[in-house]
């Protein structure tokens, strides 16, 4: 099964912060730009979605993902975690 845990604030400092662990829940090693282009696609569906749904601020404090790998070690699509994020966001 797929671990996708979302925590979003109103309060505190602005940001957006997106963890992809491997089975053991250690962070992935990846290089900064490749991290940074998936917290950028990430958030441009997740903030399309809740903007598509209903007209509102976004959040102004923190948002903090973590995306864990299924059984078969893949990590779930970005529109899959994006579609999450904004119910999250949304309610």
């Amino acid at each position: 099964m797929t671990g996708i845990e979302v925590q979003v604030t109103d309060d505190g400092p602005a940001l957006f912060e997106v963890v992809l662990q491997d089975s053991r829940g250690d962070a992935i090693e990846c290089e900064p730009w490749e991290r940074e282009l998936y917290a950028e696609e990430l958030r441009e569906l997740a903030f399309g979605l809740v903007l598509s749904r209903e007209v509102r601020p976004l959040p102004a404090g923190a948002i903090r993902v973590r995306v864990s790998p299924d059984e078969r070690g893949l990590h779930p699509d970005v529109g899959e975690v994006a579609a999450l994020l904004a119910e999250r966001i949304l309610h």
